[in-house]
């Protein structure tokens, strides 16, 4: 290989170099662009799950409320039963179809 050859093939050698930190500098902006994209959604999707925790934590309440309104229902429910019959019980006792007269 001849002086001039080398030197071509130097210039070669060098313009290949310097493309190649080039694409090396892009990738690495590309690769740290990505980072900041991934904490980014991590700490979107942290915050959308602490959202969706309060959301189940409402519907938890809800669902206990309700139960307990069930329950109060079913209660209120065998009270008026027996109050109903209580009455009836008192009304034939004092006997209020004749005029509020014991019979």
């Amino acid at each position: 290989m001849n002086p001039e050859e080398f030197r071509v093939f130097q210039e070669l050698v060098h313009e290949r170099f310097a493309k190649g930190i080039e694409r090396m500098d892009a990738i690495e902006q590309m690769i740290l662009a990505n980072q900041k994209a991934s904490v980014d959604t991590a700490a979107a999707v942290a915050e959308h799950m602490a959202i969706t925790r309060e959301m189940k934590d409402a519907f938890d309440l809800a669902k206990t409320g309700l139960r307990v309104v069930g329950v109060l229902g079913t209660v209120a429910k065998w009270v008026a039963t027996i109050a109903g019959a209580l009455a009836a019980i008192w009304a034939a006792i004092h006997g209020t179809g004749n005029g509020g007269k014991p019979l």
